[in-house]
Parts: C-alpha cells; structure tokens; sequence
C-alpha cells in the first residue's frame, strides 16, 4: 500500500517513462529466453537468441538507457521526498536482464563474415 502511495507522488510523465524503460528490459529478458528457447529446442547454436535481441551491443544499449533514467529518477526522487525503491516496486521491480550468451554474439560475428562481400584475386 505504502507503495502507491509514493507512487501517487510522481508526476504522469514520469511514471509513464520509467514504465516505458521498464517495459524494454522485460522485453529483452523475454526475448533472451525466447532465443535461448529456440536454440536449445532446434539446436540454433545462437542464432535465434541473436535474431530475437541483436545481439550484445543492442541489449546492453537498451540496458545502459533504462539505467541511466533509473539513477536519473533516483537523484530527483531523493530531493523530492519520494522513495525511488518504492515506486519500482509499485510498478512491478526492475527486472534483470541476462547476459547475450557467447553463443549468440558468435552468429554476429558469423553472419557479418558471410554478409561482407569478400575480394576476389583476378
């Protein structure tokens, strides 16, 4: 309850970003799972886990926005009296998103080979 209650202390827009980057991070951990999921059942050796996030620089780029307006939100909550904590776990907890496996950031590596035009000697 105690959490609504700080919850009700920060203004919509707000609310509705960190919502927003909340919703990302569930996203990505979803689609991590997913992959994986499909590599371990089809035997993908990474391939879907990549298709379905990116990769590693795309995770961790959606991971490091939602963390800076994270710590962003904290600082302002902090000086205005509202418990940053609260407020997250009102709007379901930050949730953690793994690591791209090894495996997958491997097909990156394999598929920009075979998509780069390769010199041939004439």
């Amino acid at each position: 309850m105690l959490q609504l209650f700080e919850l009700g202390k920060v203004p919509n827009v707000v609310k509705k970003m960190l919502q927003w980057h909340l919703g990302q991070l569930r996203d990505m951990a979803r689609r991590i799972a997913e992959g994986r999921y499909l590599d371990f059942t089809v035997g993908g050796d990474g391939r879907y886990e990549f298709e379905a996030t990116g990769g590693s620089q795309i995770r961790n780029l959606r991971v490091q926005e939602a963390e800076e307006y994270f710590a962003k939100f904290r600082s302002i909550a902090e000086r205005n009296g509202v418990n940053a904590d609260q407020v997250f776990e009102a709007l379901g907890g930050i949730p953690t998103v793994p690591k791209i496996s090894q495996a997958a950031d491997a097909w990156l590596i394999q598929t920009d080979i075979r998509l780069t035009p390769q010199k041939h000697d004439e």
